[in-house]
């Protein structure tokens, strides 16, 4: 028998050829969608029938983090923005911090590997107003903002390889270790995450908590903790 032609199966044996190199093994690549939501309520003074927003997304402050579990990536993420709302009586803007969590598949991956993610990359932003009728003195409207990102996720693993088609994993106890992964939500400097900072306001109310219009809107004014509901009730 030729023994030059006859097939190796390596996937019983722990070791590969002398001449083998180690490299990097891709578990998986995928071009994936993140998506940051949030809801606000603002209250504007009598009179307001529509309002326009405009919603800048600060790329460069973009931040995220990465924990891998058994065959999936969990990542999270925030997004700094600047959110301009004007109607024909009054504008109020502000910064927010909008907050992602998104998971991706990923069969074979173990915490141990490694994941690398491509710079993200803004797709799409929507700011959607819904008008909340029955409030005494004021117009109050839910605004729902949603940034919609896109980047490639890429999980490798180092292995040996031969040209004869030997590959195994350099590390053959990598997946056995399964300590509790743990992730820490990424922080910006000077902002705090899920409360909005209001830079100027003519005439409207940025409401945090419960919808409240229990104060008259007129003036410079910026924002309510706290409140309660006030709705004029006709039953």
């Amino acid at each position: 028998m030729n023994m030059k032609n006859k097939s190796i199966d390596y996937s019983l044996q722990n070791h590969c050829p002398k001449d083998s190199l180690i490299t990097k093994n891709v578990i998986c690549s995928k071009t994936v969608q993140k998506i940051a939501e949030t809801q606000r309520f603002v209250g504007f003074g009598g009179g307001t029938e529509d309002i326009n927003i405009d919603v800048t997304v600060h790329k460069n402050r973009i931040a995220s983090n990465i924990v891998v579990i058994k065959d999936k990536i969990v990542n999270i993420g925030v997004v700094p923005v600047t959110v301009i709302i004007r109607s024909g009586t009054g504008s109020i803007t502000f910064e927010d911090i909008i907050s992602f969590q998104e998971e991706t598949e990923c069969p074979g991956v173990c915490p141990e590997d490694t994941v690398t993610e491509t710079p993200l990359q803004v797709e799409a932003v929507i700011a959607q107003p819904i008008r909340l009728d029955g409030f005494v003195g004021a117009t109050a409207f839910q605004i729902i903002i949603k940034v919609i990102l896109r980047t490639t996720i890429t999980a490798t693993r180092p292995v040996i390889k031969s040209r004869d088609g030997c590959l195994i994993d350099l590390n053959k106890d990598l997946c056995k270790t399964q300590l509790p992964p743990t992730i820490q939500p990424p922080t910006i400097p000077g902002s705090a995450a899920g409360f909005p900072t209001v830079l100027s306001a003519k005439n409207a109310i940025l409401l945090t908590g419960n919808e409240s219009l229990n104060s008259p809107i007129s003036g410079n004014n910026k924002i309510i903790k706290n409140p309660t509901i006030s709705k004029n009730d006709t039953n």
